[in-house]
């Protein structure tokens, strides 16, 4: 999660493609797609596709500037 918002701190959007560019190994490009889940699902990014088979556009979401290892203590304890 740290990654993915990281990468956002730096610029407005970033693609998935370039995302996934980053991932070395299958392992890391599933842990990539969980948080990216995760992220979305809390409302820490915005995950937007404006047309079929166009990149697919990662933005801040409104809760982006919140703190995510608060994301990761609630799924535990549930």
């Amino acid at each position: 999660m740290e990654f993915i918002k990281k990468k956002l701190s730096d610029c407005d959007s970033v693609t998935l493609k370039f995302l996934f560019t980053e991932c070395v190994s299958r392992y890391e490009l599933i842990v990539l797609i969980m948080a990216l889940l995760e992220l979305c699902k809390a409302n820490h990014v915005n995950v937007l596709q404006t047309t079929m088979f166009a990149d697919i556009e990662i933005s801040k979401g409104l809760k982006f500037f919140d703190d995510a290892s608060t994301l990761q203590e609630t799924e535990e304890s549930t």
